[in-house]
Order: structure tokens, then C-alpha cells, then sequence
């Protein structure tokens, strides 16, 4: 089943079998929403999100339909939250030229009810955060996604097709994995939907924000060394403001509790092949 839904098909199947909820960030409360959703806020930090997560008070039995007013970065976010908790969940493909339908009204939906007693057990394989990884003991394939340098929905608003995707994540510098890998960055929640979308591979994500500094150091501290070396970049990428940011396939095996120190093993030769693999 796609992760992705249009319009048609939430009218075809009838709304009552979906729970829409409208996904915002924190402190970005939108404008207007689909009558009959629901708000839920997407914390920045792990342990918030987390939290926020394990109290929701929703129907088990309807399938989750998020949307937002970012192009997917919140309710992708969100999206790997509710699947981590057990709910199957959806990404709502948002065309002006049928939200009429569904009867948008202006103002914020009133936020999703939660029960201080109700304590949902996350799956910590679908999402993670930096502190879990770095506690985590286990060698990880680590792949940062900050930016994508292609539109995702094509000129008649559909999702563009699996082959184009995998084509589309590799000439911008994003490797696909053959075995599991943990995503993070800015833009890995909507990488990962994608993969997951084009050959249904099994992704965690990192759902904190990354900060390249914080978490090597977090990395350093805990094994005792003062500096990682060997670290190069995976395919940088010179946005149109000037600024460059990187996308790296990382393999940190210093996270693997050891005495002795090891240098990361980065794979730094990967050519654009239709389909990288490690």
C-alpha cells in the first residue's frame, strides 16, 4: 500500500474510515485546516515528540491521514511517529482544485486528545534519536539528507513514480541502502517516506534535529576520543543562497563500545549507478 492518498481516495473509501490530522510545528499553529481534523503538534526535540506520541487518544481502527502547509517536512515528521506507535498512517497529497470538497475553514483545528494514563509503546526501530543511537552500542549505516534538489509531487500533482524517485534521490547525492539505515537531517523524514514509497525498504529515522557538532561530539565523549579523522564528504551540494551542506553516508563504527579507538569507515567512492547500494 502506498504511504501516499489522494483526495479521490479518501472520498471513494468515505471519510469516516480516516482520522485526518493536520500537522504543524510547534509554534506554527496554521490558518486553516479540513473540517473534521484534528492538530497535532510536531516537537523539534526527541523526548517531546516521543511524549507526545505515547499519549494520543485516537481510534486504533481508522487509518491516520496527515497533512501540512510545509510540503511534507511536519507531517512526514509525524507520519513515522503514528507508524511507530502502531497505526497505519497515510501522507495526503493536498490539490487546491479539489479542497473544496473536503471543506477547508479558516483557523486551527483543535488539537488531538491525549490520556495521561494511556502509555503507547514506540518502536524505537522505525524512530530514534541521537541519544539512542549514540547509547545504542551497534554499528550503524548513517545517510544525512538535508535538501533535495527535486519536487516530489509531478505537473499533475501525483506523487512522481518510483523509478524517477530512486533516480532523482542518487543525482542528488543520496545513497540507497541495501540493508537498513538510519536517516537523519533536515529532509530525512521525506527521503525516507520516498524510499519507502519506491521499494518499501525498511528505514529508522532520526527524528531530532541534527546538528553536526553536537552529535560527534556526543560521539567522542562517550568513546574518549578527542577528534574523529578520516571524515569526508559523501557528494556536497551548493544550495542556491550560497550555502552548502552535505549529504553523507556515514558508517560509525566507533559506536561499537570498544577500549581502543577505531577510525569511521566512510564510504566516499559510491558512483551514481541508477541505484546505489552500499
Amino acid at each position: 500500500m502506498s504511504v501516499f492518498v489522494t483526495v479521490e481516495e479518501l472520498l471513494h473509501k468515505g471519510l469516516d474510515n480516516y482520522s485526518l490530522i493536520c500537522c504543524c510545528a510547534e509554534f506554527n499553529d496554521p490558518s486553516e485546516h479540513i473540517f473534521g481534523s484534528f492538530l497535532f503538534k510536531v516537537h523539534s526535540k526527541a523526548k517531546q515528540f516521543f511524549q507526545s506520541l505515547r499519549s494520543l487518544d485516537l481510534p486504533q481502527e481508522r487509518t491516520i491521514v496527515c497533512y501540512d502547509y510545509s510540503e511534507f517536512i511536519d507531517a512526514s515528521k509525524a507520519y513515522w511517529g503514528f507508524v511507530s506507535i502502531g497505526f497505519n498512517a497515510r501522507i495526503l497529497i493536498l490539490r487546491p482544485q479539489l479542497m473544496p470538497i473536503l471543506q477547508v475553514i479558516s483557523g486551527s483545528p483543535p488539537l488531538i486528545k491525549q490520556k495521561r494514563n494511556l502509555l503507547r509503546n514506540i518502536n524505537y526501530d522505525i524512530v530514534t534519536s541521537r541519544y539512542l543511537v549514540v547509547q545504542g552500542n551497534k554499528q550503524y549505516a548513517m545517510i544525512k539528507v538535508n535538501f533535495l534538489n527535486f519536487d516530489i509531487i509531478d505537473e499533475k500533482g501525483n506523487i512522481i513514480d518510483s523509478e524517477r524517485i530512486i533516480e532523482y534521490l542518487v543525482t542528488s547525492g543520496i545513497p540507497i541502502p541495501k540493508t537498513k539505515a538510519i536517516f537523519h537531517g533536515r529532509k530525512a523524514c521525506i527521503a525516507s517516506l520516498l524510499i519507502k514509497h519506491a521499494i518499501d525498504l525498511e528505514i529508522t529515522v532520526m527524528i531530532d534535529d541534527y546538528c553536526d557538532v553536537a552529535f560527534r561530539s556526543m560521539s567522542r565523549k562517550r568513546l574518549g576520543l578527542e577528534e574523529f579523522e578520516g571524515e569526508q564528504e559523501f557528494n556536497s551540494n551548493d544550495q542556491d543562497e550560497g550555502i552548502q551542506t552535505f549529504n553523507e553516508a556515514l558508517f560509525f563504527s566507533s559506536f561499537v563500545a570498544q577500549t581502543t579507538s577505531r577510525k569511521p569507515t566512510i564510504r566516499a567512492d559510491a558512483k551514481c549507478r541508477k541505484c546505489s547500494v552500499f
